[in-house]
């Protein structure tokens, strides 16, 4: 039995994020070119009126540079129109590395990388299980595992498909998606460039799962609530996702 901690208000979070109208409750991009989300990631870069994609940009944010690149480099299998414009940033921290003396606990802040460029070409590490040995789960994904594996990927197409000419006050939604336990934000079948296509901004993240996400133990919430006053544990992977949503909004 699991138990979980401030769920009433972590259910109210989740509630609120999903009835509100859409121009209140998604993320929006705005500001001349497109704003990486949340607080970690504000754009300053002014959009020219030639067709370019974002990866031509290096982005500030406060916690540090960083660089995306383009989601396909030839023409894709499938229906995705605008293929030549869509962005991805892959392996975004999102929170610190879950190892050690954060095992088992609520995720914390991510430290800023400073004055490196983060080049946000490939996918991070996935979320280990308690029996995959440091590899990977064979279900398509190329990436090995870790407990430093709170990250998140990008997908966008930007401000092209909306008008014929520059909207700078034009608002895009986003999904943010979560997927099954056992599965990675790398895998194929969670692949964010058609929804992009189609102008939405889509975000998917690690999370802790297995006994890394779910694990409850006198000890630990013993230790939890000498640190915070909340008398509980196994929580972890919830708390994984509404620390990622908490950066999306």
């Amino acid at each position: 039995m699991f138990v979980y901690d401030n769920i009433e208000k972590q259910l109210q979070l989740w509630h609120t994020f999903s009835t509100q109208k859409l121009e209140s409750s998604v993320t929006m991009v705005s500001s001349n070119l497109f704003a990486l989300i949340g607080s970690l990631l504000t754009l300053s870069t002014q959009v020219s009126s030639t067709r370019a994609g974002l990866y031509d940009t290096i982005i500030h944010t406060k916690y540090g540079a960083v660089k995306g690149y383009p989601a396909f480099n030839s023409t894709p299998s499938g229906n995705i129109p605008n293929w030549q414009d869509i962005t991805v940033w892959k392996g975004i921290p999102f929170a610190a590395s879950t190892a050690y003396e954060n095992r088992w606990r609520a995720p914390k802040p991510r430290k800023p990388w400073g004055k490196v460029t983060l080049y946000a070409k490939d996918f991070g590490p996935e979320c280990l299980t308690s029996s995959m040995g440091g590899g990977n789960f064979g279900n398509g994904s190329t990436t090995t595992g870790s407990e430093d594996c709170l990250n998140l990927n990008i997908w966008t197409s930007g401000l092209n498909i909306w008008t014929s000419g520059l909207n700078t006050t034009k608002k895009l939604p986003v999904v943010l998606w979560s997927y099954p336990a056992g599965g990675s934000d790398s895998q194929p079948l969670f692949d964010g460039a058609g929804m992009a296509s189609q102008g939405v901004v889509f975000v998917n993240f690690n999370y802790r799962f297995s006994s890394f996400a779910w694990l409850a133990h006198p000890e630990l919430s013993e230790e939890r609530y000498m640190e915070t006053g909340v008398n509980s544990s196994g929580n972890y992977g919830m708390l994984d996702q509404v620390a990622a949503l908490k950066w999306v909004s």
